[in-house]
């Protein structure tokens, strides 16, 4: 049985689109590819989908996420 005091995880409940992933408290943001330059980046958005930042060009899909997760982290100031 949960406590009261026990919240639910925020992605059991994602209220942004398809294809979004949260990267931090309140940033959401979505891998696209950059098919004239050959790479991944991440673009990132607040709740209500203003764009809040971006990530660099990598070569690979899981270094394009690991910079959205160290950007949010430095735009939600954790």
């Amino acid at each position: 049985m949960k406590s009261v005091w026990q919240a639910e995880p925020s992605y059991l409940y994602p209220p942004y689109s398809q294809g979004m992933e949260e990267y931090g408290p309140g940033i959401v943001g979505e891998v696209r590819f950059a098919r004239q330059d050959g790479g991944y980046y991440v673009q990132l958005y607040d709740r209500e989908g203003t764009p809040v930042g971006r990530t660099g060009l990598w070569r690979t899909e899981a270094k394009a996420r690991e910079a959205a997760r160290k950007l949010a982290a430095k735009i939600g100031g954790v």
